[in-house]
């Protein structure tokens, strides 16, 4: 009679706990998986930060959250991810009654990009282990990767020249009695132009800046229809550095910058652009619109989009910079060139394994690394 009594004691037991469990999970319960970063350059450190809380009296003792996010990130030390077309992971927790908890993965960003987590589910199991719950849930997690610039020693000397070129075309003359601010020395600044009590200050040299006296703009006019589709995504990768670093140079310079690009924006699928500008800010700008560029979406024939800026703008000086070394592509930049007030520049971007280059007395060439 006791073991029948014991038996319906439990019996109901484990019905009422599984019930409750199935009533009670989720109340209280807060899953939240974000980026403390919000943009940062590709090849840099950033984390996954995982919090949950339960403030509610009932514990649970197996509670799983599962994830997918893009394969580009490189997380150290995991064993908790699957890896396929995207990387899945998948964490199990016990979370007792008013407990919080917190994890954090670091990451390694190795490709540049708009990145997002846009749902996650949660299982969860009674004390009995013998329900499992279950839920969906929509929630956005993004991180901005920047192109990551290239450094001023790893840029070829005849390119270094013919940027230096370009820019003494646009940049005139500095007002000695205009000054703009004080910033880091770059390789490209003169050592006439050093703060020696800032620096010594800083402990690290500092120049001074002066507004110029500006007679055109630049655009830089990025085209990633690629002239070798062996390796195009690579080719693709760098020349949107290499404009990265190209804005950066010139903007850092107090040269107002434009860019054009064929490649489309991940969300409005339309080619990106960005206007002139000169402030320290615009280098951020224009990196984010280089960082959202998708390369999954066609690009649109660059020559339209550059006869396009050239019928609309007048006293500008254009960058091309392009894969493309076909003649019939040159012969057309050589036109537009003989037949528009801008001043028209070509930097022709490839790999060192590729030998051919565009023989065009107003290019130069930029040898991509193999990596």
């Amino acid at each position: 009679m006791k073991l029948i009594i014991a038996i319906i004691i439990g019996a109901g037991l484990f019905w009422v706990v599984r019930l409750l469990y199935r009533k009670k999970w989720q109340e209280g319960l807060s899953v939240s998986i974000d980026f403390p970063d919000r943009m940062v350059y590709e090849g840099e450190e950033s984390s996954l930060q995982e919090v949950i809380t339960n403030n509610k009296w009932l514990p649970l003792p197996i509670l799983q959250v599962k994830f997918a996010i893009t394969k580009t990130f490189r997380f150290a030390h995991d064993s908790g991810g699957d890896v396929t077309d995207q990387y899945y992971r998948s964490e199990y927790f016990t979370i007792r009654p008013f407990e919080r908890v917190s994890r954090t993965y670091p990451f390694c960003c190795t490709k540049r990009g708009l990145f997002s987590m846009k749902n996650m589910d949660i299982l969860c199991k009674d004390l009995f282990m013998s329900g499992e719950m279950y839920d969906s849930v929509e929630h956005l997690a993004t991180l901005l990767v920047l192109p990551r610039r290239i450094p001023i020693q790893e840029i070829p000397a005849d390119c270094m020249q013919f940027m230096g070129e370009i820019m003494s075309n646009l940049k005139l003359s500095e007002d000695p009695f205009a000054f703009s601010m004080i910033r880091e020395y770059q390789p490209y600044d003169s050592m006439h132009a050093v703060n020696w009590k800032v620096s010594a200050r800083m402990d690290d040299l500092m120049v001074n800046t002066f507004h110029t006296t500006l007679q055109r703009e630049l655009v830089i006019c990025l085209d990633l229809n690629t002239h070798a589709r062996l390796y195009e995504e690579r080719i693709q990768e760098a020349l949107i550095r290499i404009a990265a670093t190209l804005g950066a140079y010139y903007i850092g310079n107090k040269i107002p910058t434009a860019l054009i690009s064929n490649g489309c924006d991940v969300i409005t699928q339309k080619p990106e652009s960005v206007r002139s500008g000169a402030v320290e800010g615009h280098i951020r700008t224009l990196e984010t619109t280089l960082a959202r560029i998708s390369l999954d979406l066609p690009c649109p024939d660059i020559l339209t989009l550059l006869r396009d800026r050239i019928a609309q703008h007048n006293h500008e000086e254009i960058l091309v910079l392009s894969n493309n070394r076909k003649p019939d592509f040159l012969e057309e930049i050589r036109n537009l060139r003989s037949g528009a007030e801008q001043k028209i520049h070509l930097i022709s971007a490839c790999l060192k394994r590729e030998n051919e280059r565009a023989e065009c007395d107003f290019a130069c060439h930029w040898e991509i690394a193999d990596e």
